[in-house]
């Protein structure tokens, strides 16, 4: 698991999915791809990402994985 937050003002009432689509950014145009790519790169190893209200105010954002147990040869 990875868990990364800010102190800066959070995620708005309904952001939580939004802030994982292409493009989506609270400064301008032509950003937020940070985000949609963390989502796609975990769904392909077969993990979750999820935002949250941080524990500071800000966004907190974790990222689960799957533990893969691979068989040695011997």
């Amino acid at each position: 698991m990875l868990r990364v937050s800010d102190t800066g003002p959070g995620l708005g009432p309904g952001d939580a999915e939004a802030v994982f689509e292409r493009g989506w950014s609270t400064r301008g145009p032509g950003r937020g791809l940070g985000l949609a790519l963390v989502r796609q790169a975990a769904h392909r190893g077969r993990g979750t990402v999820e935002a949250a209200q941080g524990p500071y105010g800000g966004a907190e954002f974790t990222v689960r994985l799957p533990l893969r147990i691979t068989e040695v040869d011997t």
